[in-house]
């Protein structure tokens, strides 16, 4: 017979296996997506602003001090810019180095939800909430981000973390909870303006709650101070970022806003809470994750035999906070309703669907353990297919860009965007830009003109000119664009559906100067297809006219 004791000793140790069981899962299939994400435009922006230093950051971010990197200036505050400089003082400033933060900081989320499930709910309940936390290919794709979002999901999920501390620990122990609460609503504002909407959903969920467990109001409402005290330092930065909403900050960029409220709106940020366009690669594992979230959802209805408070604040707090964000659609021109923004909620539905395990209902223990077992694996599958074929879900196809440019020497070559509309161009423009520190040139097709195809430098330069004036040995002319996760998986499963050459393509592949080199193509949210031409070897470039 084993002594207490001894049961405690196994349980802790049990505790801390699965526990960094799911850590080491959250930490692999980040690692392995990582290296075939690419950039894009947002990331472009953050690392030419961590070369700053962090009081330039913050004068920049704020309007205060300008500088041209000829990318998209930010509209965020300034912690997730000040952690990535100290993080880049220690470990360099290289893509593969900033990316690592974001899986850093959404491990540490992992293990925060881990230990708020075990506390209130049980070991299995954590385990659960930990898996579909940090197996979850949203989080995968969010934690490899060089922006703002992992930092985010840290903070969120210390902030309920302690909610569920607070309202599961007896009532005398709640001003370290409190206290905890207030620190990370702090970091989760000055992290991401919808930080505010977090933490007032949370605290929103303790005014109600801690009164009716015998708790005080005071403090609740003293911590609720904190936070409004230290919310008035992000004035600056909400009023240049409500400015730069109006108008891009730099020409050509592409329209910042959109309306955003409608049903399919709504829809797509529940469905991106839980299922990701990989998952959706296998009709088994979309099955399996359809019938997993039905059978979770439902199980985690029921009343709990421990944890109550604690589930019960889960569910106000997410509940208000949606109902915010739904608000707020119909009064602003920013796309509230995108998962990027509403990244906070990701914890919270973890822990809820995983307090199920706790109900009092056998049945619902039952179909919860099912339900998150189905959906835990179509997750897991939903990472396979990342880790095999991330090429094909990362941002742009910025890699096909670049690999091109470093073989041809950015001396010798010139860009093309083979567009007159610059939302697509942009997106590889901007991580461009900043990879070559504007030596790279790079052009976009004008409007037709009677005389035959013009480009113009892009954003700014010279133009209209024609294409043979270009003053390159090489041209990588771009078709590029846009597409959904619908589309993506249209074309993973029905094969690559080309753009065809556009005008300059056409006019170049036509003309006696050219040669065709080479041709590829790749396959992302913002797919690209790449025609190199060389010019013939006696055909030098015209001299390009004067701009008007």
């Amino acid at each position: 017979m084993t002594d207490p004791e001894t049961n405690r000793d196994r349980s802790r140790a049990l505790a801390l296996s699965l526990g960094a069981l799911c850590v080491a899962t959250a930490v692999a299939a980040a690692a392995a997506f990582l290296p075939h994400q690419s950039l894009w435009n947002d990331e472009a922006t953050q690392l030419s602003g961590l070369s700053l230093s962090p009081a330039s950051q913050a004068y920049w971010l704020a309007g205060m001090e300008r500088h041209d990197f000829g990318v998209s200036d930010d509209r965020m505050p300034p912690l997730s810019y000040w952690i990535g400089w100290a993080w880049s003082r220690l470990f360099g400033l290289g893509e593969a180095s900033m990316r690592s933060l974001g899986v850093v900081a959404v491990a540490a989320a992992t293990a925060l939800v881990f230990a708020a499930g075990t506390r209130a709910w049980g070991l299995g309940a954590g385990t659960a909430a930990a898996l579909l936390l940090g197996a979850s290919p949203n989080i995968v794709g969010t934690a490899v981000e060089i922006r703002t979002y992992p930092l985010f999901v840290l903070s969120s999920a210390g902030l309920f973390h302690s909610l569920v501390r607070l309202l599961d620990d007896p009532p005398e122990r709640g001003a370290r909870w409190l206290a905890a609460m207030a620190a990370w609503s702090i970091a989760g504002a000055y992290l991401h303006f919808f930080g505010l909407v977090a933490a007032g959903a949370a605290f929103l969920a303790a005014l109600i709650l801690v009164p009716m467990r015998g708790g005080r109001l005071v403090p609740v409402l003293a911590a609720c101070l904190v936070v409004g005290i230290a919310a008035c330092g992000l004035w600056p930065f909400v009023s240049v970022a409500v400015r730069r909403l109006d108008a891009a900050s730099v020409a050509g960029e592409p329209a910042a806003v959109r309306p955003s409220i409608s049903v399919k709106a709504v829809a797509r940020l529940a469905y991106r809470l839980v299922f990701h366009a990989a998952m959706r690669t296998s009709r088994v594992a979309t099955a399996a994750g359809a019938l997993g979230l039905v059978l979770a959802s439902l199980a985690c209805l029921p009343s709990t035999s421990r944890g109550r408070e604690a589930r019960l604040g889960l569910w106000v707090a997410w509940a208000s906070g949606t109902l915010v964000v739904l608000a707020s659609a119909f009064v602003t021109p920013l796309d509230v309703l995108a998962s990027r923004y509403n990244v906070w909620m990701y914890p919270a539905t973890a822990l809820i669907l995983g307090s199920g395990l706790a109900s009092r209902l056998p049945a619902a223990r039952w179909a919860t353990a099912a339900g998150v077992s189905l959906l835990v694996a179509s997750m897991l599958w939903g990472d396979v297919v990342l880790a095999t074929r991330g090429d094909d879900f990362a941002h742009t196809g910025f890699a096909l860009l670049d690999d091109a440019v470093r073989r041809l020497g950015v001396d010798r070559v010139a860009v093309v965007f083979d567009e007159t509309d610059p939302e697509a161009a942009w997106q590889l423009y901007a991580p461009l830009r900043y990879r070559y520190r504007g030596r790279l040139r790079q052009y976009i097709r004008d409007q037709p003109a009677a005389d035959g195809v013009r480009v113009r430098g892009y954003p700014k330069g010279d133009g209209p000119i024609d294409p043979d004036s270009i003053p390159a040995e090489e041209l990588i002319v771009v078709r590029c664009g846009s597409i959904n996760a619908d589309d993506l998986i249209a074309q993973l499963h029905g094969g690559y559906r080309e753009f065809g050459d556009g005008p300059v393509a056409s006019r170049l592949k036509a003309s006696p100067g050219w040669v065709l080199e080479e041709e590829g193509h790749t396959l992302t949210y913002f797919p690209a297809e790449i025609d190199i031409l060389a010019r013939k070897a006696g055909k030098p470039a015209a001299a390009a006219p004067p701009a008007p």
